[in-house]
């Protein structure tokens, strides 16, 4: 990240113009990292080349969905993919699943090739890969219960995920430190 920032014409300008932002460099394993340090907690100036990566590191982790179903057929699982996230987000390059029978059938078989989306299958509850997705689906659950006031759950889900979505997360800091670092 640190040679990528002595190319972009972008971070070459912060250090002479006039913001808010008070910018120095850091030493990170021999290199020099320029940062903005104005809130106390370096953030480094982040180069166009790590940017969709920095993007999706942060928008994979603090914007998960859930959507409500009446019933998990393939049919109505596919349908909710594309009316839910496709038409919303584009077509995936990579579907992870669990092995789950909505997802191994012909109709998502043929709906994944015309789509050209890529489908790994992991072993279903395997902490080593799935443990983001395990973690989120039992904080969703406990956070849904200690809604709960009613017998609809899917009335509170949008409460739900707007506070998880929102609230601070330690791992998410660490897992940005570790993306920025492994590139320098």
């Amino acid at each position: 990240m640190a040679k990528d920032q002595k190319e972009d014409k972008d971070v070459k300008v912060f250090p002479t113009a006039i913001t808010g932002l008070r910018i120095m460099p850091f030493q990170i394993n021999n290199s020099s990292l320029m940062c903005d340090v104005s809130t106390g907690q370096p953030r480094p100036l982040v180069p166009q080349t790590f940017q969709r990566h920095v993007f999706e590191a942060i928008h994979n982790l603090a914007h998960p969905e859930a959507i409500p179903l009446n019933n998990t057929s393939t049919t109505d699982c596919a349908r909710a993919l594309i009316r839910h996230w496709i038409s919303r987000f584009g077509v995936p390059l990579d579907i992870t699943s669990d092995g789950g029978s909505q997802l191994t059938s012909t109709l998502w078989n043929k709906i994944s090739q015309q789509l050209g989306v890529q489908i790994h299958r992991t072993t279903a509850y395997h902490p080593q890969s799935n443990s983001l997705i395990e973690r989120f689906h039992r904080t969703l659950k406990a956070a849904l219960k200690a809604r709960l006031t009613g017998p609809n759950w899917a009335d509170e889900l949008p409460w739900v995920l707007l506070g998880l979505r929102t609230a601070p997360k330690r791992i998410l800091e660490h897992l940005l430190r570790s993306s920025f670092t492994e590139h320098l």
